[in-house]
């Protein structure tokens, strides 16, 4: 979580991935690009949900593309609105995505 406030608390970090996603939206290619690197990048966080379901720890009903983005979301968010986020909510976000994400019943 410390890791993950650090970086996204750098100006230049924030700066450069909005500039991304803008270009994103008006060059095609530069989009296809971004879109394999997230993919390769989204790798471990579908291999956790998915072990998670292989274990019983996730709902197999979850729709894993929607349960990534939903991960990602809160941090996304402020990268984008250009808010802070401290550790502790780092730790509750997680928090609150792994209980979406336990099976119904």
């Amino acid at each position: 979580a410390d890791r993950f406030v650090e970086v996204a608390r750098n100006d230049a970090f924030r700066s450069f991935f909005v500039a991304m996603v803008a270009r994103g939206r008006h060059d095609s290619d530069f989009a296809a690009r971004c879109d394999a690197a997230r993919s390769a990048r989204e790798s471990p966080l579908r291999l956790a949900v998915q072990r998670g379901i292989a274990r019983g720890e996730v709902d197999p009903e979850v729709d894993l593309a929607h349960a990534i983005r939903f991960a990602q979301a809160p941090f996304l968010a402020m990268l984008v609105d250009d808010a802070e986020m401290e550790p502790d909510e780092v730790e509750t976000s997680i928090d609150l995505v792994c209980r979406a994400l336990l099976p119904r019943g």
